[in-house]
Parts: C-alpha cells; sequence; structure tokens
C-alpha cells in the first residue's frame, strides 16, 4: 500500500503499477479524516499534471481552506514534498483563508489595481 499524498492521490483509492504487471493500492484523499469531497476534487484539478512544491502552492492552486490542508498535514499528505506531519502543520499555519490580492491576481492573470495614484515629483539637486 501507498499513503495518501497530495501529488498522487486521487480522491478515491486507486491501483498504481509497480513494476512488470504488478499493482498496489494508493490511498485516496478520502482517507484524510473529514476532508470533504469538493475540496479533494479541488485539490486534483488543481495539480492537474504538474505536481505541487509547496504546501503554500497547493493552498493557492487548488483554493481550499486551511482546515483542509491542516486536514492533510495530519493525514501526513504531504510527505512526498520531504514534510512530516508537524512540518506540514507549521507550514499550514503560515497560510490564510483568503488570498492576498497580488496572488490572487496573478493567478487569474489580471493585473492588480494600484491602491493610490502617485503623481511624479521632481526634485531639485543639492549643490
Amino acid at each position: 500500500m501507498r499513503p495518501i499524498e497530495v501529488n498522487h492521490s486521487r480522491w478515491d483509492c486507486t491501483l498504481e503499477e509497480v513494476d512488470g504487471g504488478r499493482f498496489t493500492v494508493r490511498l485516496g484523499l478520502r482517507m484524510a479524516k473529514g476532508l470533504a469531497n469538493p475540496d479533494g476534487a479541488r485539490i486534483v484539478a488543481g495539480r492537474g499534471e504538474t505536481p505541487f512544491k509547496t504546501v503554500e502552492e497547493v493552498w493557492r492552486r487548488s483554493g481550499v481552506k486551511v482546515i483542509s490542508l491542516e486536514q492533510l498535514a495530519n493525514a501526513d499528505a504531504f510527505a512526498g514534498m520531504g514534510l512530516g506531519r508537524r512540518q506540514a502543520t507549521w507550514a499550514v499555519g503560515g497560510s490564510v483563508n483568503e488570498p492576498l490580492p497580488l496572488f490572487e491576481a496573478a493567478d487569474r492573470g489580471r493585473v492588480p489595481l494600484p491602491e493610490a495614484v502617485l503623481t511624479a515629483v521632481a526634485l531639485e539637486a543639492d549643490d
């Protein structure tokens, strides 16, 4: 058996080929206690063909709430990134529930609006 892993697991448990026609079971995201099916779907969709590199990337690309990341950390689903449960929990703790405007705009390919329009100022040179 292979454990839950954000870069390999789907919602349901699946079979993965080990070698030459031999298979093993990969535990699905559904095995993470408390993780909701829609959040599992968002993670799988956000992953697409490009594996996640960090917990923050999972959060930004999938759009799931921090509580879902905590559930995955408790299930040791970030081990493939080299993070144990405790390290993953700390990494999740650094995330917030709402995307920062700059990152949200970058993820959607938009340019954020400036907070204020600054006027150019001409400074005199010191003699």
